[in-house]
């Protein structure tokens, strides 16, 4: 049986917590609640709401509509196209010379190859996409962004949280192998923060000149990803205090845009203190976690929040 997202597990006993009965299904999917509370109710799927617009969580799900419409609006987005074609992705390739090769509809950072500079690696990861594209043939390539990965989260127009995502790695302490490092990392991340000891790994450890048998020297970092994802493995940094009005107020509008009570924005900027530097995603039903359970920095709220939106007459 699946188990539930650990995103829906806070948000039912937030819920419980207020005397809000709660209606699960986890033998069909765990992740579906009905919460009610009187002649009140809501429905949750992960962190989403009943409250996203049908039409506009297909343009979340179909990344490049919503990058479209970003940039129609002005907010700065990556150079993209969506395409199949090889040779129109190693023109592409050409003119950016580092590029990132992602599914339309994936998740989880699943489907991925980041910072790609090299023709003969582009089949790979056109097919590695469409495995996580749901049957589309076309994927998504984007021109590489330097600098730090964010996630902002913007909830009901107001509350307003950002941590930085870092990729997975780890650091060599002279005596245990790759391998070995990647299993102690694993003991000691929460659940659904495993980094997997896929083919992927193995090609990411191996494109820095080491094996995952390699013993990496005292101090020396070895990535074990490309992107920065916390399902992947990734560390997250919860640093809402350090949010500056500028980039609080383009995210709060990039909300309003697209009139969504809850939006995940993911972007790379060279300085988070100057500007938020380009929106490479958005997503619909962010994960929670980020800002609740980070790996470092100071626990926010989000799902406190969250059910103060959907049930604010149990607000004490």
């Amino acid at each position: 049986m699946k188990e539930i997202d650990r995103t829906t597990e806070l948000i039912v006993a937030e819920a419980k917590s207020r005397g809000i009965t709660v209606l699960e299904f986890a033998d069909i999917d765990p992740d579906v609640a009905v919460l009610e509370y009187q002649d009140h109710h809501e429905g949750i799927y992960f962190s989403g709401t009943d409250r996203l617009g049908r039409v506009t969580a297909k343009y979340f799900i179909n990344k490049s509509i919503a990058t479209r419409l970003l940039e129609r609006q002005g907010f700065p987005v990556p150079t993209e196209i969506y395409s199949q074609k090889i040779s129109k992705i190693e023109i592409f390739l050409a003119e950016h010379k580092r590029i990132v090769i992602k599914p339309l509809n994936g998740t989880w950072g699943k489907g991925v190859t980041a910072g790609l500079t090299k023709v003969e690696k582009i089949p790979a990861a056109v097919s590695y996409a469409q495995q996580e594209s749901r049957g589309r043939k076309r994927v998504i390539c984007q021109e590489h962004i330097e600098g730090e990965e964010y996630r902002i989260l913007v909830l009901n127009n107001e509350h307003v949280y950002m941590a930085q995502r870092v990729a997975a790695h780890i650091v060599g302490d002279g005596v245990k192998t790759v391998e070995e490092l990647v299993l102690v990392r694993n003991q000691e991340s929460p659940a659904g923060r495993q980094v997997a000891l896929d083919e992927v790994a193995a090609q990411v450890v191996a494109d820095q000149d080491y094996e995952l048998s390699s013993v990496p020297a005292k101090g020396k970092q070895v990535w074990l990803t490309r992107v920065a994802n916390a399902h992947a493995g990734g560390t997250v940094h919860e640093k809402t205090d350090e949010l500056v009005d500028s980039v609080r107020q383009e995210a709060l509008a990039v909300a309003n845009y697209f009139k969504v009570p809850l939006v995940g924005i993911d972007c790379i900027t060279p300085d988070i203190s100057q500007q938020m530097g380009k929106i490479i995603e958005l997503n619909s039903m962010p994960d929670l976690t980020l800002h609740q359970e980070p790996t470092t920095g100071e626990p926010q709220n989000p799902v406190g929040q969250l059910v103060d939106m959907l049930f604010p007459e149990t607000i004490t």
